[in-house]
């Protein structure tokens, strides 16, 4: 097993499935400290006590990344438990309404998908 990320404390958001959790495993597999972050909690503790299983060192924060202050209050919660922080990979991301005519697709929706894909960290 590579161990290229030992020592390393690594953020992911959008981390409980999909492309967030796979980059996730990789990176505890390779023996970073891995820190989920994802607004769904169910899938989140799924997911940490999956990767537990599997030897990953991993815990995780339920949260809406495009709170900023949500964010902020977490970031300085893991510095203070690991003490740096050294990767971090925003993967989360919505797609919003499919299948609207444009006319349709609400200023609100267009907004949150903004919020969650390129304004959350």
């Amino acid at each position: 097993m590579k161990e290229r990320f030992s020592n390393k404390v690594a953020i992911i958001t959008g981390a409980a499935s999909g492309i967030g959790k796979g980059i996730a495993y990789r990176l505890g597999y390779e023996k970073a400290t891995v820190i989920l972050i994802d607004i769904n909690s169910e899938r989140l503790c799924e997911t940490i006590e999956d990767f537990t299983n599997k030897g990953i060192v991993a815990s995780g924060y339920a949260i809406d990344i495009s709170d900023e202050s949500q964010v902020q209050e977490t970031v300085l919660l893991i510095e203070e438990k690991w003490g740096h922080i050294d990767i971090l990979v925003h993967a989360a991301g919505i797609v919003g309404p499919t299948n609207v005519q444009i006319i349709d697709y609400l200023p609100c929706d267009f907004d949150k998908i903004y919020e969650v894909n390129l304004k959350g960290s």
